[in-house]
């Protein structure tokens, strides 16, 4: 049997719970993060924390389980810096697609940065697109990749 990567989760609601599948093929959940975790909780085994518990945890990858992900990169950025997160934190629907947008940024190999308090998802030949806000989201990077794409 493979070894698999030990990650910790953001988001512990339905967007989480319709990916833990997919997630759990090739990865193992040591703990989930939420805000609205209470103390010394549970779910399937797997322990909750405030994110403000980040320090202390293992420094492994942090998989974004929420649609909210904009706000969540903006607020681990602060509690574990840029750097920390720029090399940590991938966002679950990128992973573990299950919309088409989603599909295409997965095989586009679309990555994250957090700089200077500001998300950028960085697409083909590094073009790097804001994202401001959530209901921009997937459906923006999907936009920008495909209007990158049209220009080559």
């Amino acid at each position: 049997m493979d070894k698999k990567n030990k990650v910790i989760v953001f988001g512990a609601g339905n967007f989480f719970w319709t990916r833990k599948n997919m997630l759990e093929k090739e990865n193992e959940i040591i703990c989930i993060l939420d805000n609205n975790a209470k103390d010394n909780s549970y779910i399937y085994n797997i322990p909750i924390y405030k994110p403000e518990k980040i320090a202390n945890l293992p420094d492994v990858q942090i998989i974004i389980m929420t649609e909210f992900f904009i706000e969540i990169i903006l607020q681990l950025g602060e509690l574990m810096g840029e750097e920390a997160c720029n090399r940590r934190v991938k966002i679950g629907s990128l992973c573990f697609p299950k919309s088409h947008e989603e599909e295409i940024l997965n095989k586009a190999t679309a990555r994250i940065l957090l700089r200077n308090n500001k998300v950028f998802v960085i697409v083909e030949d590094n073009i790097e697109i804001e994202l401001k806000n959530n209901s921009e989201g997937i459906k923006k990077i999907y936009r920008g990749k495909n209007e990158t794409t049209r220009k080559l």
